[in-house]
């Protein structure tokens, strides 16, 4: 895994994005991704980061920095 500097990441947003997927799939049939909801809520910003990475998301779209040029 590359080093992440998680201060450069807005996790919230990072959070309610995965928020909404999990959501998404509960109501569609796979009721145990709620679970996954509330595990987010007690998640640190590295344990965040780590799921959202394995399900394939860009970090880079996270980044604090995106709009400063």
């Amino acid at each position: 895994m590359r080093d992440i500097n998680y201060d450069e990441i807005n996790i919230e947003e990072l959070k309610d994005d995965l928020k909404n997927e999990f959501g998404a799939a509960a109501f569609s049939g796979f009721p145990v991704a709620m679970m996954e909801v509330f595990d987010l809520d007690n998640a640190t910003d590295e344990e965040i980061v780590s799921k959202a990475l394995s399900m394939g998301y860009d970090i880079d779209k996270y980044r604090l920095d995106r709009y400063v040029k």
